[in-house]
């Protein structure tokens, strides 16, 4: 069964533009569908350093979320995310594979460019 969380109407408006998508294979652990507008900034190292460290800290205040009472879990997660991207960045566990492809993606308003990882 697919599922595909859904868009926050108080989070998401006019003014932002879809960046990534990443599905995970329920099937193959570590297998993944990504959806990436790679053109999204001039400078698309310092954004895209940014925009993973904040993912890997909103990452952490979900789980801190799930666990109220626990104190620890934000810090705890945290760590853990960044010495896994370490492990991964220094040891890849593979290569990413699959084909890019050019794509459109519809929005309300117009039609953009898409790159889509086809696994």
């Amino acid at each position: 069964m697919k599922e595909i969380l859904p868009n926050s109407p108080h989070q998401i408006g006019d003014e932002f533009i879809e960046v990534l998508r990443v599905s995970q294979s329920v099937e193959v652990p570590g297998k993944m569908a990504l959806f990436i507008r790679p053109e999204i900034s001039d400078e698309p190292t310092a954004w895209w350093g940014l925009l993973l460290v904040d993912i890997a800290r909103h990452v952490a205040n979900a789980y801190a979320a799930l666990e109220p009472q626990n104190e620890n879990v934000y810090s705890t997660v945290l760590k853990g995310i960044r010495e896994w991207f370490d492990m991964e960045w220094d040891y890849p566990t593979d290569t990413p594979q699959g084909d890019w492809e050019n794509t459109e993606m519809a929005t309300d308003n117009n039609t953009q460019n898409v790159n889509n990882a086809i696994p």
